[in-house]
């Protein structure tokens, strides 16, 4: 019940964001202009294709990520649980978001694997992460933004460096060797009922740490894929506006308006994005002036583009109603999983940030 109420407190505030910009926008003509304006379809569609190769290479990620830590999974299966999750991060209004779904019906195969499971799903949630503020930072020193003439875009910038070296320092204290056999880790791996979800944990660190290849070909993929998403919304401001800026411009109003999209408290990143993009595309530009209005349309042209991507997802669900509802159920009935379960769920909802 708490989940719930939460994940509905949340969905209520991005809707509130969401009404607010549309009702600021609504007396703005250049959004009518927008909206009215014959769109670019052959150029929409390029959008929708770079955007589906960047979630697939996602998916192909987390399974390279859950082989690492010792669990067979192939590549079909990989992106069947994949789509999934991506729509149920849509649809859940609930505590079972994608991450949990998955890492639920990897338990449920693979019930020696509980701790590699939530393992394989945070490494992904965190690679993803760390790879959007690598190419977020990247960009910000390529076209200096630290010294931008905005100062809010100025203190932005200045705050996703410090978290991407905060972060760099972070993993690299996380995989040090002396990390997993320290007095902290063994105080975790001896933590009561979760010790046991500790040590899998820490031996899911161990194994990914042995494997500096994964980790390293996982990050470049994050950063390709997305870079894909950045060059799909540019594509989606081109086919909606003939005026658009730059696609450098872009390399710096995506990634932070995906940043803003990843925070705990709008709904699967509902309004938080689209408000970012409102925000950064009226101080961000140098190839002229744009306004909020502008920016919200083709924020919502690219959302649009994501829920088209997640109806894949729903022809998995429909191919597969049965078994996913079965896991979806032991998903939200914790209570009675027993206290194995209960610790299973309690972790990875934490990783999904339900």
């Amino acid at each position: 019940m708490k989940h719930l109420l939460v994940s509905l407190l949340k969905f209520g505030v991005s809707a509130a964001i969401i009404a607010y910009l549309v009702s600021k926008a609504w007396g703005d003509k250049t959004f009518a202009e927008l909206a009215d304006r014959p769109k670019h379809w052959s150029m929409l569609a390029a959008a929708l294709a770079v955007s589906l190769v960047a979630t697939l290479v996602t998916f192909v990620r987390w399974q390279m990520l859950v082989q690492a830590v010792g669990i067979p999974l192939a590549l079909r299966n990989a992106l069947r649980l994949s789509f999934l999750g991506y729509l149920l991060n849509f649809v859940s209004p609930g505590s079972v978001g994608g991450d949990l779904f998955k890492a639920v019906f990897l338990v449920r195969e693979h019930p020696n694997h509980r701790g590699a499971a939530i393992a394989s799903v945070l490494a992904d949630r965190v690679m993803g992460l760390f790879s959007l503020m690598l190419l977020c930072s990247g960009a910000i020193l390529a076209f200096d933004q630290l010294h931008a003439p905005n100062e809010v875009v100025r203190d932005i910038c200045w705050g996703v460096l410090g978290c991407t070296l905060s972060g760099a320092a972070g993993l690299a204290v996380l995989l040090w060797p002396g990390f997993t056999r320290g007095s902290l880790a063994q105080r975790l791996r001896t933590a009561g009922r979760l010790g046991r979800v500790f040590n899998s944990l820490l031996t899911a660190v161990e194994r990914y740490r042995s494997r500096p290849q994964v980790l390293i070909l996982g990050t470049l993929a994050g950063i390709g894929a997305q870079a894909c998403s950045v060059l799909s919304m540019y594509l989606v401001a081109r086919a909606i506006s003939g005026r658009v800026p730059s696609l450098a411009d872009h390399l710096i109003i995506a990634p932070l308006a995906m940043l803003a999209g990843a925070l705990p408290f709008a709904f699967g990143g509902l309004g938080a994005f689209e408000g970012a993009v409102d925000l950064l595309y009226v101080y961000v530009p140098t190839t002229g002036q744009f306004n909020g209005a502008e920016g919200l349309i083709v924020a919502l042209g690219f959302r649009v583009i994501t829920i088209l991507i997640a109806l894949i997802g729903a022809a998995y669900y429909l191919m597969g109603r049965r078994e996913v509802s079965q896991v979806w159920h032991e998903a939200q009935e914790s209570e009675e999983a027993g206290p194995a379960g209960q610790q299973l769920l309690a972790s990875a909802a934490e990783i999904a940030g339900a």
